[in-house]
């Protein structure tokens, strides 16, 4: 019985290879083209895709004393806070689309129910931080709108600055106007040096724009390599050699049924039966 089966193995193995012979044109020519037209279908979708790009970004702070004083707050504190405030962010991303939404509207609106939603996807690629020396914010994140990327961070730096120049600009008039009072109180017998030097500093910091933020940051943006051709080709030319196999198969398939009259019966008695179930 063994040897039977073995024999029956061993033909049906034959008659295998014997289909793969017989159609090895058609198979070749058929993986050819399929592999060709696979492998540029995928180049082409490839390009015309949106690319993924990590993106980081440092941004100086413009290091002054007198800001810091006048402020009487942590600044790099309060600069960390408003860039990693997602709800500016997001509104930002309405004017200039950094980060992909399911949703067409990309706008964040806290009544909204996909809000929390919109806000973690922001939250799992966007990160804010400062270096050792407190000297600059860092920024990093992922898009795949590479074009409003510089865009997109130079405008909330003028955001920023011009936020801080609103809170700044009457500080430094009160603090001239206190030290204009002190240099005029002929009463006060100490040494006014240092609070003329001070107030010369700042009579010539007014006249300029209260920014605390550097106009120009650095970036550095890498592309995700994350494509092989070598890959792509080995996934076509496989795939497009198991579809020419099932067509050979298929094609000897139907000769033999055409020339067997036994199943040619049982072929067309199936189909008959196959009207009656569906009306």
């Amino acid at each position: 019985m063994e040897n039977n089966d073995n024999v029956y193995d061993e033909i049906s193995l034959i008659d295998l290879f014997s289909v793969l012979i017989k159609f090895r044109k058609l198979i070749c020519i058929i993986t050819f083209l399929l592999t060709v037209f696979i492998f540029i279908f995928c180049l082409l979708n490839k390009k015309n895709s949106m690319s993924i790009y990590n993106v980081e970004y440092n941004i100086p702070i413009i290091n002054n004393e007198h800001i810091n004083d006048l402020l009487n707050y942590d600044l790099s504190s309060d600069l960390i806070l408003k860039f990693s405030n997602l709800y500016t962010i997001a509104n930002l991303n309405k004017e200039l689309p950094l980060f992909y939404f399911n949703t067409e509207d990309s706008f964040f609106d806290e009544n909204d129910y996909n809000y929390f939603i919109k806000k973690q996807q922001i939250k799992n690629n966007y990160l804010v931080s400062i270096n050792e020396n407190e000297s600059a914010i860092n920024i990093f994140f992922k898009t795949k709108y590479l074009e409003n990327v510089d865009l997109f961070i130079k405008t909330l730096i003028d955001r920023f600055n011009i936020q801080y120049e609103l809170i700044l600009q009457p500080l430094v008039v009160n603090r001239l106007f206190t030290l204009d009072s002190l240099i005029k109180d002929d009463k006060l017998d100490f040494d006014k040096s240092d609070i003329i030097r001070e107030y010369i500093y700042l009579q010539d910091l007014n006249k300029t724009k209260l920014y605390v933020l550097d106009e120009n940051p650095t970036s550095f943006i890498f592309r995700e390599s994350n494509f092989s051709y070598l890959i792509l080709f080995f996934i076509a030319f496989f795939a497009s050699l198991f579809i020419s196999i099932l067509i050979a198969f298929f094609i000897n398939a139907i000769k033999n049924i055409k020339s067997d009259a036994v199943a040619s019966e049982k072929i067309k008695s199936a189909w008959e039966s196959g009207k009656k179930i569906l009306p």
